[in-house]
């Protein structure tokens, strides 16, 4: 049992750091973009973006279509496209 929640895991960093990626590439996105895209609902992406700025990454989100609200990274700051970097070079890696 203990390998397979590793796995989990694993696969849960590997999508927060896509996530980041995606976030400052794509000038930003809607929860229901990234759900479709990772192949999850977006309870989990609120929770990987809850972790993203928990982990000290600024957000920002703006108004979108209709009342949808679209995210991406802070890129006034620094240490955002540092983060971003590492994470296109992860992506890049897995290639």
């Amino acid at each position: 049992m203990k390998p397979r929640r590793a796995a989990g895991r694993n696969e849960q960093l590997v999508r927060v750091l896509q996530l980041v990626s995606d976030l400052a590439r794509r000038g930003g996105c809607d929860l229901y973009e990234l759900a479709a895209r990772y192949g999850t609902t977006t309870r989990t992406i609120r929770r990987d973006l809850d972790a993203i700025a928990g982990a000290g990454i600024p957000l920002k989100r703006e108004a979108g279509e209709g009342s949808r609200l679209r995210w991406s990274l802070d890129l006034d700051a620094s240490r955002a496209r540092e983060l971003a970097a590492i994470a296109s070079a992860q992506r890049d890696h897995e290639s």
